[in-house]
């Protein structure tokens, strides 16, 4: 499906609009605008009708998986990438210092100051102001199909 529904009811939904040509895997809410992750690169809009591409940096047509706002600090995440925005999504780099094996990639978020990436068997973390990614394994777990069941 290559389009945003939406519903001022939540009973009748309507096409949000135009623009978006790939499918959307994750909506974010930020800075007055909406940002689609999709399968061909983040899209925005601020009326949630006209849907253009946004920012550069990345490869034209990534697929997108996820997207965070980390106090104002944006992350978006691939199948096996995080590409970070410091000015609202203009421009894009990436972003894997300390990741050394991340494969499907499913979520991103942040927490307490801090940014969480799940994939495949593993889990990282780092604090919004470092710049190195950390493996995570929660108190009490010790394996990565711990960490597996829980992300």
């Amino acid at each position: 499906m290559r389009q945003v529904i939406k519903s001022a009811n939540g009973t009748s939904w309507t096409n949000s609009g135009t623009g978006i040509t790939a499918t959307p895997r994750r909506l974010l809410n930020y800075n007055n605008k909406l940002l689609a992750a999709t399968s061909a690169g983040i899209f925005e809009t601020s009326n949630g009708s006209n849907w253009t591409i946004m920012g550069t940096g990345y490869p034209a047509n990534t697929d997108f998986r996820t997207i965070e706002n980390a106090n104002g600090v944006l992350y978006a995440g691939t199948y096996n990438t995080i590409y970070k925005s410091t000015n609202g999504g203009l421009t894009w780099s990436l972003d894997i210092t300390g990741m050394s094996n991340i494969t499907n990639l499913t979520s991103l978020h942040y927490f307490k100051n801090l940014i969480y990436a799940f994939g495949n068997y593993l889990i990282y973390q780092k604090h919004a102001d470092s710049t190195v990614w950390e493996t995570y394994i929660p108190n009490g777990w010790t394996t990565a199909a711990d960490v597996m069941h829980w992300g």
